[in-house]
């Protein structure tokens, strides 16, 4: 559910927005440059990130004209990277890109690679000049940003069958980038047989992203009414499963009790997605769908379910 974008450098600066008359003399745009770059930050807030093309030469380039940027640029640069949303990228073409082309020639590169690059956004008059078949219908003028999923707004959802081999590919992107990692299940047991695939899944991540912070959240309650256990007992039920298994042991996991509850996510500092049937698999020919989160509302679970929340809206059951 995470997308990955690429950009052309050259839709930092000023001279990426306004007209030019029937003279051919170019007007800057200031007002249309703010809502270019208002629409880019909030669609990959939402659940994006941008790849850092080259090796890290597409951040060096920006950087080399610090100066140059467009205002809302620098505010916005800012916080891109402070948020984690600018992602390395190997360099797949000799040499340094500086013109937009080779900007997409790369682009379309990385592109190859998997997963793959949502949408290239270039000046508009760099793409208008293009014929999109031949180049995978990847690149956009800025000006169409706006217009766009996810930069247009509006809810997202994705129908994901239940089984262990689908969510890891629709997780992957996610797991990569992420810092850290929430999967909150009112029945997450490591020990019942309907979430033995959820062990593939997390010793999945020690190949995508082995340094990353997981969190396992489940309540004291057990199922139907079933025999009452202490915080402690599911913590030492969690414990000698991942205790046991080398590859699971060598992961940062924390567990965390709470009282009771009944919704389900997997929320990470990148985006929050609601699973309503949590993490579990089947062998029937069964779908769910999975729905993004709004930053606030995203947020806002990691908060709930984050000891000393403000709201006390959850207790933390101590071991």
């Amino acid at each position: 559910m995470l997308h990955e974008f690429a950009f052309s450098p050259d839709i930092f600066f000023p001279t990426a927005f306004g007209v030019k008359t029937d003279q051919g003399a170019f007007i800057p745009g200031e007002a249309h440059g703010h809502l270019a770059l208002a629409s880019l930050w909030k669609g990959i807030e939402r659940f994006g990130v941008i790849r850092d093309l080259s090796n890290g030469k597409w951040g060096n380039a920006l950087d080399e004209r610090k100066e140059d940027l467009h205002v809302r640029s620098r505010e916005l640069l800012k916080k891109l990277r402070v948020n984690g949303r600018v992602v390395p990228a190997a360099a797949q073409n000799q040499g340094s890109p500086t013109a937009e082309g080779e900007w997409l020639a790369e682009a379309l590169a990385s592109h190859i690679g998997d997963p793959k690059i949502t949408q290239f956004f270039g000046t508009d008059e760099f793409c208008a000049s293009l014929r999109a078949s031949e180049h995978e219908d990847l690149p956009r003028g800025i000006s169409k940003i706006p217009f766009c999923p996810p930069f247009s707004g509006g809810g997202y959802s994705i129908k994901v069958d239940r089984n262990i081999v689908a969510y890891i590919n629709v997780l992957k992107p996610l797991i990569k980038y992420s810092r850290s990692l929430m999967f909150i299940d009112p029945y997450l047991d490591l020990q019942a047989a309907n979430y033995q695939d959820f062990l593939i899944l997390l010793k999945a991540i020690t190949t995508i992203n082995p340094s990353v912070d997981i969190e396992l959240h489940r309540q004291i309650k057990t199922v139907n009414g079933g025999q009452l256990r202490s915080a402690g007992d599911w913590k030492k039920s969690f414990d000698q499963v991942i205790k046991a298994d080398p590859v699971l042991k060598s992961l940062n996991i924390k567990v965390f009790i709470w009282d009771e509850f009944h919704d389900r996510y997997l929320v990470t500092n990148l985006m929050g997605i609601s699973v309503p049937y949590g993490f579990d698999t089947t062998k029937k020919n069964e779908a769910t769908r999975w729905s993004m989160l709004s930053p606030h509302d995203a947020n806002d679970v990691r908060d709930e379910f984050t000891d000393g929340d403000p709201q006390f809206r959850r207790k933390l059951q101590k071991f």
